[in-house]
């Protein structure tokens, strides 16, 4: 993410940075006060007001390249199957990552009385449907800059990998985890593309080249599980 001419080390984030409660409760469906017909409504100026708020505040610390916080997505992996065709509206039945069943009460604080920690399932084939919502969410960070009076050196937009889909996810369509990944990989290459057209820097997050080994492989050696990583890694330079 450095620039080019940068005369001394950047600063920068992760990404996701945290949503307000108002925020949380229309992301994760817990708003009970808002009418359906207005949520949209709500939604939007939630985000339009949390967008602002960091922006600003990456701002007044100094950073130098900034995004957005992630402020618009409940979950960074399975935000993108919203956008994918193929998908059917039911939730893997996923246990828990490994070293959180080492460590129950950690996980009970972290994930609650949640069963599964899943994500939608592919029953058909996976196809880049809808780009509408991302572009939106890609507007949202140069209008904060300019309702907020601010400006960065870089700007970076995140994106899950092939691999981070697949991790809280499952098919039911594709013969192999490998023909899925590369299926994904394929589909999410709109993303990417749309991204870097905004000219931000694109990030990709992929946590599954190294935590998929807790969950969605936990039952790997470690010579399979490398074997795993090379195929994820595959699928990403393919997309």
């Amino acid at each position: 993410m450095m620039t080019a001419s940068a005369p001394s080390i950047q600063t920068t984030h992760v990404g996701s940075l945290p949503r307000s409660p108002r925020l949380r409760e229309l992301l994760t469906g817990d708003d009970t006060d808002t009418n359906k017909t207005d949520t949209t409504a709500a939604f939007e100026e939630a985000v339009t007001t949390a967008v602002r708020t960091v922006v600003g505040r990456q701002a007044a610390i100094g950073l130098d390249i900034a995004n957005d916080g992630e402020q618009s997505r409940v979950a960074y992996s399975v935000d993108a199957t919203t956008r994918l065709s193929g998908f059917s509206n039911g939730t893997v039945e996923r246990e828990w990552p490994a070293d959180l069943d080492a460590f129950p009460d950690y996980g009970e604080a972290l994930l609650g009385a949640s069963d599964t920690i899943g994500g939608p399932v592919a029953v058909g084939p996976i196809e880049y449907t809808d780009s509408t919502a991302l572009k939106r969410e890609l507007t949202r960070f140069p209008d904060a800059t300019a309702a907020e009076g601010v400006s960065f050196p870089g700007r970076f937009h995140t994106a899950p990998s092939p691999g981070a889909v697949l991790r809280f996810t499952e098919t039911d369509h594709h013969d192999t985890p490998e023909a899925y990944v590369f299926d994904l990989a394929d589909a999410l290459a709109t993303e990417y593309e749309l991204v870097a057209e905004t000219g931000a820097t694109l990030q990709i997050d992929a946590p599954d080249l190294l935590a998929g080994f807790t969950l969605t492989y936990k039952d790997d050696s470690v010579a399979q599980f490398r074997e795993r990583v090379a195929t994820h890694v595959e699928a990403l330079n393919q997309a």
